[in-house]
Parts: C-alpha cells; sequence; structure tokens
C-alpha cells in the first residue's frame, strides 16, 4: 500500500500577509506540519504543492518533495482545494512513477496537529472502509463569533 501526504499553500493570503512564513514556536507556519508528515513515517512521499517560490525552497529545506510550481489557475483565492490536491495527486504519480492507493492532505495552518492525530486519521480510515476521512471538532461557542465581514467601510 503507497501512501502519499500532499501540503498545499498559496504565497497569498488576504487574512494574514504570508502567514506560511510566520513564525509559529520559533518556526515558521509551515515547518510544523512538513516536519510531522516527514516524522510520522507512515507516508511514501510527503509533496508540497505552491505558487511562491519562497514557500517552496522553505519546504524542501524542511525535507518535503518540492519538484513542481503549482499552476496559476490553480493559486488564486476563488480555486478550489480539491482541483489543487488532484493536481499534487497527479503529478506525484508521474514523479514517482507509481500510483498512490491512499492521500492524506494537511493544512498547513493547524500547527498543533500530532502524531497520534495522523495515527488516529489512518487508523479511522481503514477500520471503516471509507471513500474518505475528514477531521474537525465541535465549535464551543457559535462559528458566527469567528466571522470577519467586510462592511462599507472594508
Amino acid at each position: 500500500m503507497k501512501i502519499l501526504c500532499t501540503i498545499c499553500a498559496r504565497g497569498g493570503s488576504k487574512g494574514i500577509h504570508k502567514k506560511n512564513l510566520r513564525i509559529i514556536a520559533g518556526k515558521p507556519l509551515l515547518a510544523h506540519t512538513i516536519e510531522l508528515a516527514v516524522r510520522f513515517g507512515l507516508f511514501d512521499a510527503v509533496v508540497f504543492s505552491s505558487d511562491c517560490l519562497e514557500l517552496m525552497q522553505l519546504a524542501s529545506d524542511y525535507g518535503a518533495s518540492v519538484f513542481f510550481q503549482r499552476a496559476e489557475h490553480l493559486s488564486s483565492d476563488s480555486a478550489g482545494k480539491i482541483a489543487v490536491i488532484q493536481d499534487a495527486h497527479r503529478r506525484s504519480c508521474n514523479h514517482f512513477n507509481t500510483s498512490f492507493d491512499i492521500h492524506f492532505d494537511l493544512d498547513c495552518t493547524s500547527p498543533l496537529r500530532i502524531q497520534s492525530d495522523l495515527t488516529n486519521a489512518f487508523d479511522l480510515f481503514t477500520k471503516t472502509n471509507s471513500d474518505l476521512t475528514i477531521s474537525g471538532t465541535k465549535s464551543r461557542k457559535s462559528p458566527y463569533f469567528n466571522i470577519v465581514e467586510i462592511d462599507q467601510d472594508g
């Protein structure tokens, strides 16, 4: 069984400028997810997808495979994540000349994720014979309190 892990990050961000490069607990936000994925040891490949050369270099420095720059049409605010993941999967199959049976995609904006989170997700996925497993958590309060809305003043 071959397992691919992708980590996708755009260079642009409307909310927090260059958020994936911001230092969190002594290292760039992006580094936490890459290091965990590489350390996890279950993945046959940890592949990074981005449109940003600076992020691509950083991802490579932290141990991700970086062998393509994401196309512009997959890097806009309106580009869907599924299309980005599919692109990374197809490119990875071609690059490594193999097919992957399972595909993990880890958001780099979850630096508090730990190895047991990955183990539990993998166990749940395999034990339930699922096609897809998505992590989540119950909100402690109304999600509306976390929403930022743009009004007439911007």
